[in-house]
């Protein structure tokens, strides 16, 4: 889970297998390299911020909120197949504020 990258490293994990690392790749291993380095405060200031848009990518079924958030920033994400069918509209409107705001942080 994304928003407990930080907590799951400090008791011992390695990393993280990132949902929110397909639309920003270089802030999260920026982010937690900062904390693998000693750099607690900006890690921890990092994970803070992406809150928001880590709420956003969970808001329905993986990975239905990922790829529409791919195709939202303008990589080929494409369609979902069934059994997954596309998002809720008032969730698609959540997701695509969430990444324009992330998007101030990277």
């Amino acid at each position: 889970d994304d928003g407990l990258t930080l907590p799951l490293i400090a008791a011992g994990g390695d990393g993280v297998i990132s949902v929110v690392s397909n639309i920003a790749p270089a802030y999260m291993s920026e982010m937690t390299h900062a904390f693998l380095d000693g750099d607690i405060k900006k890690a921890w200031k990092m994970q803070v911020e992406c809150q928001d848009i880590v709420k956003a990518l969970f808001c329905e079924v993986n990975p239905i909120p990922v790829k529409e958030a791919v195709n939202i920033i303008g990589l080929p994400g494409g369609k979902c197949r069934v059994p997954l069918v596309d998002m809720k509209p008032e969730n698609r409107a959540k997701l695509a504020n969430a990444i324009e705001e992330f998007k101030k942080e990277f």
